[in-house]
């Protein structure tokens, strides 16, 4: 690959194209008859079909290639841990342990290079990844979830579902993000457990314990639901908006004699801005949907009725009851549960790993709540600061940058995974229950990953993204009129549905 100053200053001028928008580079063609990687083959044994489990990496080994790996810098956990520390917090060894053996199982060497890449430093971490995709040195990209999208849209990225060592039908891949993410039956940028930030990420409601036991809160599920706690209000589906209102009510102690709410006080529920997005998605809403036409607007994000009604529920409960307090910011909202003030908390599942586990609160952990019993599943969505991967197309060694990011997510399963949700979910470790864990499934499983907000870059308004932060924005203000400002941004917003599927056709 020529590495020539000319050749450089020539990349450098592409990337400020790049900068104004426009689409450079064009996605190489690597349908070239590969499998894509079936997840089981069917026999037919005494005229039934038995499905036997196929493992892709079966027997795949290399020569001791090294492959490049350019990874953004995480603000929570570290996705790259280079050296072994018997000191170092246990998903640090386990984060260190995942490497080496997916390192030895094939055979290969990893040079992880990092740069700071989060949110005020993306366009920079852009920048920088495609100059050194276009001269070919990255095999692999770990950047900020937003930052695939932006990648792709400019043509770097390799379909994932060409390489025959990739399967994402098993467990370290979220199903939702297969289906949420095809678009033209190509998938450009993956997570899962192969990011270390995913679970951490995830959107989730704690709950404390004790509270639930002074306020009787059990009992009430008992009386009102027919459910004998609140790990059955969750397993037969009852777990809805409805329900965390109604328990949450009558929890509140004027603690500082103030006789209106403050973060000194005992509440019911508490949550903060960022995370009011998933009252929506929770209820089983998108902003953009995926289809055989690629992706176009919800029908459900422009229904002013429905949006009105789910603004004026969750609006009069977070701001107008005394057993609700809405947090300035992250930090009370970790602060007023950790100190034992909040029996409900609506929080990313790192607010444990940050701050619950090393309090005196005994905590569980519950999916974020249906919008009604008739709701089939549970959804949210992530706080933004997680990892998506990509293959650039100019990798030469894009057949082992598949193998690798295959081995690293199985091994993720096995370590990280484990390491994360065990260190969240049994805060004091003495308080856990086989129930309290019981209910990670649920919450992992809830995890969508809507389009809208892996481009949500593309749609923005004066208060920030029209497809993402327009509904939190609302409810922050306790604001119902949803007609006048989805008018506004409707046409835009489809118009841009139109540029990324024109976008993503071009790259055949």
């Amino acid at each position: 690959m020529n590495k020539s100053i000319f050749f450089r200053c020539a990349a450098l001028l592409l990337v400020a194209i790049l900068c104004l928008g426009l689409l450079i580079g064009c996605k190489n063609d690597k349908s070239d008859g590969k499998d894509s990687g079936s997840a089981s083959d069917v026999t037919e044994t005494g005229g039934e079909s038995v499905t036997e489990a196929v493992d892709v990496l079966e027997g795949v080994t290399y020569n001791g290639e090294v492959i490049k790996v350019f990874s953004w810098i995480p603000s929570n956990l570290k996705e790259y841990v280079p050296e072994f520390e018997a000191g170092a917090h246990v998903v640090e060894q386990k984060t260190f342990e995942r490497m080496q053996k997916t390192k030895k199982q094939l055979n290969i060497g990893v040079d992880w290079m990092e740069k700071p890449g989060n949110a005020a430093n993306l366009a920079d971490f852009i920048n920088e990844a495609a100059i050194g995709i276009m001269v070919g040195d990255y095999d692999v990209i770990c950047c900020y979830s937003q930052g695939a999208a932006s990648l792709t849209s400019n043509g770097y990225a390799s379909n994932l579902l060409d390489y025959g060592t990739m399967d994402f039908s098993q467990e370290w891949y979220p199903q939702n993000l297969v289906n949420d993410c095809t678009i033209f039956d190509k998938l450009y940028f993956c997570t899962g457990d192969v990011s270390t930030n995913l679970v951490n990420m995830t959107s989730m409601v704690f709950f404390n314990h004790q509270l639930m036991e002074k306020y009787k809160i059990n009992d009430a599920i008992r009386n009102t639901y027919d459910e004998e706690d609140i790990y059955d209000l969750v397993r037969n589906g009852k777990w809805t908006q409805e329900a965390l209102i109604t328990l949450s009510k009558g929890v509140w102690e004027d603690n500082d004699n103030s006789s209106g709410t403050t973060f000194l006080d005992t509440v019911g529920f508490s949550t903060y801005n960022t995370l009011l997005c998933n009252f929506y998605y929770g209820a089983g809403y998108k902003a953009i949907n995926v289809g055989e036409e690629g992706v176009s607007l919800s029908e459900d994000y422009v229904n002013a009725g429905l949006v009105v009604e789910l603004l004026d529920t969750i609006g009069g409960f977070v701001h107008e009851t005394n057993s609700s307090y809405y947090c300035s910011s992250y930090n009370e909202a970790m602060d007023i549960f950790a100190d034992g003030r909040s029996l409900f908390s609506l929080a990313p599942a790192s607010h444990a790993y940050m701050k619950h586990a090393k309090s005196n609160v005994e905590f569980g952990a519950l999916p974020v709540p249906k919008g009604s019993v008739d709701q089939l599943e549970y959804r949210s969505v992530h706080s933004r600061p997680y990892s998506m991967y990509l293959i650039p197309n100019t990798s030469e060694k894009s057949e082992i940058a598949a193998s690798f990011l295959q081995c690293l997510g199985q091994w993720s399963y096995t370590t990280t995974r484990t390491a994360i949700i065990e260190t969240t979910m049994k805060g004091r470790y003495s308080s856990v229950t086989a129930e309290d864990a019981e209910m990670w499934d649920y919450i992992i499983d809830s995890q969508v990953f809507d389009m809208g907000r892996v481009f949500e870059s593309m749609y923005m308004h004066t208060n920030g993204r029209a497809n993402t932060d327009l509904f939190a924005f609302r409810l922050s203000q306790n604001n119902t009129d949803w007609a006048s400002i989805i008018e506004k941004y409707k046409t835009p917003m489809i118009e841009q549905c139109t540029e990324i599927n024109n976008m993503l056709k071009a790259f055949g």
